[in-house]
């Protein structure tokens, strides 16, 4: 994985090989319409100025990686890589050797980043490996969690988050009189809360996980058993790979928090409110003690039931309800 020196174009490593040129000249420009060929590629720390002449007058841009051309007279200068893209894209000799140029750059690219990685040693699959059984632990976590719950609230639990409409409504009963001072029942819906942390429920964020962790695992044991030319097509998609290690360690912190957040108070009180059946209310109930495994008393779940009540009682001012959905 290390950089190398491609048939036509010179990948420069530092500033003092393009000076020491016999046909670099730093006083001179180019022209549009004097290019001739890519000598090579820089990607320098040191910001390199660029020799471009745009209507007369240099442009002196300073750019930390650009190419060095050769102009139709011979002489060699820098220049920038989006002044190159901007000013010589009309080029018909510009753009044929683009390509080839763009291979030479990219490898630079790619290699010295590949280089960060391979200097980290076995870590970079060590990370991936602790990720996956972080990813396996909160699936279980997520089952277990499933426990608390009958058919009917899981499959409202998993559509809420299908659908992104969490909010719970229950229905509220109100007795009118029609003309003929007959009775009639209405239901209302009534808001009474909205569930969150339901992303723990949605098993395509698991499987995508699985699925990008595993690509960066392929994709390192694919890199060290590369030889010393890969390709740049190959390199590209290792580094793309790698990098996404740090975003799915953010995102999987993230994800984490949900487990936590789903047994919340408020949470718990939202899906108490997803059932009548007292039994299963009781078991929801628990759920709020399930993070670090806590004990909690009969008086506790009791305690906690008649809050919710009370919640319910409030918003339906003592009316019949109904659970809606």
């Amino acid at each position: 994985m290390s950089v190398e020196k491609s048939k036509d174009i010179i990948v420069f490593q530092h500033p003092g090989e393009i000076f020491e040129r016999p046909n670099f000249d730093g006083d001179a420009s180019i022209p549009v319409d004097q290019f001739e060929s890519f000598v090579g590629v820089f990607v320098f720390q040191d910001k390199m100025i660029c020799q471009v002449n745009r209507n007369g007058k240099h442009c002196h841009q300073k750019h930390q990686h650009g190419w060095v051309f050769r102009r139709s007279d011979g002489v060699e200068v820098i220049v920038g890589c989006d002044c190159a893209k901007n000013h010589f894209g009309a080029d018909k000799r510009f753009r044929m050797q683009l390509n080839h140029a763009n291979e030479a750059y990219y490898r630079v690219i790619y290699s010295r980043k590949l280089e960060q990685y391979r200097h980290l040693g076995g870590h970079v699959a060590s990370q991936v490996n602790m990720e996956l059984e972080r990813l396996s632990s909160m699936w279980r976590q997520r089952e277990r969690i499933a426990g608390y719950f009958n058919n009917y609230v899981i499959s409202r639990i998993i559509n809420m988050e299908k659908t992104a409409r969490r909010q719970v409504v229950i229905k509220v009963g109100y007795i009118e009189k029609d003309e003929d001072g007959k009775e009639k029942r209405e239901w209302i819906n009534q808001d009474f809360g909205r569930l969150r942390h339901t992303a723990i429920f949605n098993d395509h964020l698991y499987a995508q996980f699985r699925k990008r962790l595993g690509k960066s695992l392929t994709s390192w044991h694919e890199s060290v058993a590369a030889g010393s030319s890969p390709k740049v097509s190959d390199m590209k998609r290792w580094v793309r790979h790698f990098d996404d290690i740090a975003n799915c360690v953010s995102e999987l912190d993230e994800f984490e928090r949900n487990l936590d957040g789903f047994c919340s108070l408020e949470n718990v009180s939202i899906l108490c409110a997803m059932t009548r059946n007292n039994d299963y209310r009781r078991k929801i109930a628990e759920l709020q003690f399930f993070p670090e495994n806590r004990s909690f008393t009969n008086k506790q779940i009791s305690e906690f039931l008649d809050t919710v009540e009370q919640g319910i009682l409030e918003r339906t001012h003592g009316r019949e309800y109904r659970l809606a959905g």
